[in-house]
C-alpha cells in the first residue's frame, strides 16, 4: 500500500501487479515506459541491507527527452544538408581550376597536331613547385 507520495491521490492505493512486487521484494529495479512516462520501482532496504521494507517509485514526464531528441535530429540534419552543400560548392569550384588548364592545353595540342604552328601560348598566373 502506498502511505506516502508526492501525489495526494495515490496514498492508500496500492500496486497490483504481482511481477513488479515480486522483483523489487528480490531487490531487482523495475522500469517501463508507457507514453512519455517512465516508471521506475526501486527496493528500499532496512538500515542493515539485509531485507526489502518496502519501495520507491519514481514517474519520469519523458516528454520533454523525446522533444530534445527531436530537436537534435532536425539540427543535425540541417548540418548535414549545409556541410554537403559546402563541399559540393568547393568540389566544384576547385575542380574547375584544375580542369580549365587541360582543357586549354588539350585544344591548343589539337591544333598544333593538325598543323597550326602558330598557336600562341597563353600566360598563367600559377607557380609550380613553389
Amino acid at each position: 500500500m502506498i502511505t506516502i507520495s508526492s501525489n495526494v491521490e495515490n496514498v492508500g492505493t496500492s500496486i497490483e501487479d504481482e511481477v513488479i512486487l515480486t522483483s523489487v521484494r528480490n531487490g531487482d529495479s523495475i522500469s517501463e515506459e508507457s507514453g512519455d512516462f517512465l516508471t521506475s520501482y526501486l527496493p528500499m532496504y532496512d538500515p542493515i541491507q539485509q531485507e526489502v521494507i518496502g519501495m520507491i517509485g519514481i514517474d519520469q514526464d519523458m516528454s520533454i527527452i523525446h522533444d530534445i531528441n527531436a530537436q537534435i535530429a532536425w539540427i543535425v540534419w540541417a548540418i548535414t544538408v549545409v556541410t554537403l552543400l559546402i563541399v559540393l560548392f568547393v568540389a566544384i569550384r576547385f575542380s574547375g581550376s584544375i580542369s580549365r588548364p587541360i582543357k586549354y592545353i588539350t585544344q591548343s595540342m589539337e591544333r598544333l597536331s593538325i598543323g597550326n604552328l602558330a598557336e600562341p601560348v597563353q600566360a598563367s598566373n600559377r607557380r609550380w613547385g613553389e
